[in-house]
């Protein structure tokens, strides 16, 4: 996360508002700005190969990896089901 996000979101907010508010604006805004990064770095599946995933998954990394799956997407699976999926 940066400063200037966070800066911009508190620019966005009025005078008084509530610290849940920021936070969920805040976390929203870096989930969209960490799935437009994944889609530049081609980190991003099909609905084809999300069922291929979701059926080899299952606690197997490994054989994610054998499919020939990019490491990252066997990393988000390996630490369970759609752990860090956007």
């Amino acid at each position: 996360m940066s400063k200037e996000l966070v800066l911009e979101v508190l620019a966005a907010l009025p005078a008084e508002f509530d610290a849940e508010e920021f936070l969920e604006r805040l976390t929203l805004l870096e989930k969209i700005q960490q799935s437009r990064e994944q889609v530049q770095r081609a980190e991003t599946l099909s609905f084809e190969e999300m069922k291929q995933v979701a059926q080899l998954a299952r606690g197997c990394a490994p054989c994610l990896s054998a499919a020939g799956f990019q490491p990252a997407i066997v990393e988000r699976f390996a630490a369970g089901p759609f752990q860090g999926a956007v």
